[in-house]
């Protein structure tokens, strides 16, 4: 049967999948001690374990010798530290480098893990005149907040850049680890290329009430699909789920991970990001086409099912009047067709043009085939329906579309190059150049405000109290009608 093609696996790193799989699975550890009560915090916990220990036992069986092995596998870890070295430097986290508006967010959610016990309940809010709970996708977050309570503010954030370094090493790691070559340029091609966005800032667009400005990777008014390293920068708690969970979603589909692999893999990011597990559906799909000949994997799927059920009772609890309908209802009908079929040409479309030239001198195998489709219909998919203040489940829910789009094209023209087509190469070459054009003057422009100084503690707003209603209300939920803490959570100490 053909699978998703990767000629590189039987040498790839077991310790890689390991580490990604006990990176996910902390949080929600943390989660189940912190916020169920203790029969529910066992079964859960027990659920998990079984499918991460099936998960890793059979991936251990399959990955071959430990990786670096070789000089080439050395060069990529090489590769994967100077890059992640680089990206932390800029990324704000633990104070290192300027930290850009949604730090007021990060920084308030820690502060408020940190001074109050788990689960976190606030008297009164700004919304709520009664008891209300931090109700938000807090993996990132724990176990930096888990250090804070043990040694202070200044120790937490320190905790925060470990863990964030930690998770996009892990990130990069898998994409040079599939990407197979070239891991310099793999690692650029993932951190910057964001579509060719400098054509879009030349159309000088009016601001359409999305995002009030058109700056930056905003070109259109209405949506973005961010590079990686500009994602790393403002929302790393989407962008390493978004990273890690796609490429192990690729690695499953590469071997005998069937529809209960998949569903674990979704139920580890529920608690990162439910945007992100909402974009890891093509994934599943593929993997749902193809149950019949795989193995199921029922251990997995439990555990995923469980996860997801969990989450989406805690999730629930918030009832805030998060922005969401039809955009075309919202921006109206005649500027949604102009700034999408610019939108779609501008993002999409100097990946596809790559990939379809690609194919004409070799054909990629019938599964990657499908999965760069499921993926790009996603991607095509997502802007039509708006979810969130500032359009959130286009811009964070497409980041496992984008890294898996991102991955295929760079092996379908690589594999072009390689069946003789040297002119493929200089248009990934292009592409990339101009692709890469407005986040380099991102990270120029970080670079130039770049600081090193821990936020002071006294001065991190509160996250009940968080800027304005239609803010904060993204962040609390009333507790009094709430299943999730009627019947699971622990009482509120």
């Amino acid at each position: 049967m053909t699978r998703i093609s990767n000629d590189n696996l039987p040498g790839a790193a077991w310790w890689l999948r390991w580490a990604s799989g006990l990176y996910l699975a902390l949080p929600w550890a943390m989660f189940m001690a912190g916020w169920l009560r203790p029969t529910w915090a066992i079964g859960l916990g027990a659920v998990m374990l079984g499918g991460l220990v099936v998960m890793m036992l059979d991936q251990h069986r399959a990955a071959g010798a430990p990786w670096p092995r070789d000089r080439a596998g050395f060069w990529r870890l090489v590769v994967v530290l100077i890059a992640t070295a680089l990206c932390m430097a800029l990324s704000g986290s633990g104070g290192v480098g300027y930290q850009y508006e949604d730090y007021h967010k990060h920084n308030a959610i820690l502060k408020a893990l940190i001074d109050r016990p788990w689960p976190v309940v606030f008297d009164t809010s700004m919304l709520f005149d009664r008891p209300s709970a931090l109700v938000y996708y807090v993996a990132y977050y724990l176990p930096g907040a888990a250090v804070g309570k043990l040694c202070g503010w200044g120790a937490a954030q320190a905790a925060m850049f470990t863990w964030t370094a930690i998770g996009a090493a892990l990130g990069l790691g898998w994409f040079v680890q599939l990407a197979g070559r070239r891991p310099i340029a793999s690692v650029m091609f993932v951190l910057l290329m964001g579509g060719w966005d400098i054509l879009g800032h030349v159309l000088h667009l009016e601001p359409v009430g999305i995002f009030r400005l058109t700056g930056g990777e905003v070109w259109s008014g209405v949506w973005q699909y961010d590079a990686g390293a500009i994602s790393l920068m403002w929302a790393p708690q989407h962008t390493l789920i978004g990273w890690i969970a796609p490429a192990m979603a690729i690695e499953s589909l590469t071997g005998r991970g069937g529809v209960g692999r998949q569903m674990f893999i979704v139920g580890l990011a529920a608690l990162w990001s439910p945007l992100v597990m909402i974009g890891m559906a093509p994934f599943l799909v593929m993997a749902l086409w193809r149950w019949r000949r795989e193995r199921f994997g029922v251990m997995e799927l439990a555990a995923g099912g469980a996860m997801l059920a969990v989450a989406g009772l805690y999730y629930i609890t918030r009832q805030g009047s998060m922005p969401m309908g039809w955009i075309w209802d919202q921006i109206g009908a005649g500027v949604f067709a102009e700034r999408y079929a610019l939108f779609v040409l501008i993002e999409l479309g100097p990946l596809a043009g790559l990939w379809f030239w690609a194919q004409k001198a070799r054909r990629a195998e019938r599964e990657d085939r499908m999965l760069w489709w499921a993926c790009m219909v996603l991607l095509l998919l997502l802007p039509l329906y708006r979810l969130g203040q500032y359009n959130d489940l286009a811009m964070r829910g497409s980041d496992p579309a984008v890294f898996a789009v991102l991955l295929l094209t760079w092996r379908a023209a690589w594999a072009a190059v390689d069946a003789g087509r040297r002119p493929v190469a200089w248009a990934f070459a292009v592409v990339l150049a101009i692709g890469m054009v407005v986040p380099a003057y991102r990270l120029f422009q970080a670079a130039q405000a770049w600081t090193l100084s821990v936020p002071e503690e006294s001065a991190v707003r509160q996250i009940e109290y968080l800027r304005e209603p239609r803010i904060t209300a993204q962040y609390i939920g009333p507790i009094d009608e709430s299943v999730f803490f009627k019947y699971l959570a622990r009482s509120p100490r």
